[in-house]
């Protein structure tokens, strides 16, 4: 999330104020449609970190994220999401997934996950976003059953990849991923999304673009458009119980082939 500097700062220094002097809008103290502008998306600072409050902001449009306290609530005005026609599998990585080098679990282990995505990344800062108040609220709605993890285990059975996300009707909104070892985290998230697809959903959300994301064929749509497919495919129903089939193999998966017209 770019914080657009002192643009930013001062952005955030206005949302206390805001806060200080003015009634909240709705369920943030701005509705996503009056998000700020600078920084992009601000909708809210603070305020408790649970289960209810996390399901109102993803019903919304909304999710959490910052790198220093008080916690950020962000809708941006672009939206990285992934159309599963859109999908593109390199063929390096088709390769991998023929060899069957990593195997890959949904809902195994949950909170090893979220606290792999957690530990820093080599020559990154020590920083993270994923604190004790989330990982115990994301707990709970994995318990609640709309968070899911996937796992990626290599042929010793040691978790070496994996990515988490929430459920919001027919999208999946990808949280963050890990990976301990090369291309696994991409392991992972091809063969979540060949199973989303299946399952009846209508996209995958990245939340904000990346060179990582682009590559994989996400593409930026408006936050009007964002929360239009919300609301569309909000009576979508995921399966109570998440397996990974063995049958939806993505290695021959052509994604585009699904959604080719006569």
């Amino acid at each position: 999330m770019r914080d657009d500097g002192p643009l930013g700062l001062l952005g955030f220094a206005r949302m206390g104020a805001e806060k200080a002097l003015m009634a909240p809008q709705g369920f943030f103290q701005r509705r996503p449609e009056n998000a700020y502008a600078h920084p992009d998306g601000l909708v809210d600072l603070g305020g408790s970190m649970n289960a209810a409050r996390l399901i109102g902001a993803y019903a919304q449009g909304v999710y959490p994220w910052n790198h220093a306290s008080p916690v950020k609530w962000w809708s941006p005005s672009k939206r990285a999401v992934l159309f599963f026609g859109d999908l593109r599998i390199e063929k390096n990585l088709r390769r991998l997934l023929r060899q069957k080098r990593y195997s890959v679990t949904f809902d195994v282990d949950f909170e090893s996950v979220m606290r792999g995505c957690a530990r820093p990344r080599p020559g990154r800062l020590p920083i993270t976003w994923i604190d004790e108040d989330m990982v115990r609220a994301y707990r709970r709605l994995f318990a609640l059953g709309r968070a899911h993890s996937v796992e990626v285990w290599d042929r010793d059975g040691t978790l070496v990849g994996g990515l988490y996300g929430v459920v919001q009707g027919g999208v999946f909104v990808i949280e963050s991923q890990f990976a301990e070892m090369r291309d696994a985290s991409k392991v992972g998230f091809v063969t979540l999304m060949r199973h989303l697809k299946e399952w009846g959903f209508v996209a995958a959300d990245g939340k904000v673009m990346t060179g990582h994301l682009k590559n994989f064929g996400m593409t930026d749509i408006s936050r009007s458009a964002y929360l239009g497919l919300l609301h569309a495919s909000r009576e979508h129903q995921a399966p109570q119980i998440w397996l990974a089939d063995p049958a939806l193999d993505p290695a021959g998966w052509k994604p585009e082939d699904d959604y080719l017209t006569v």
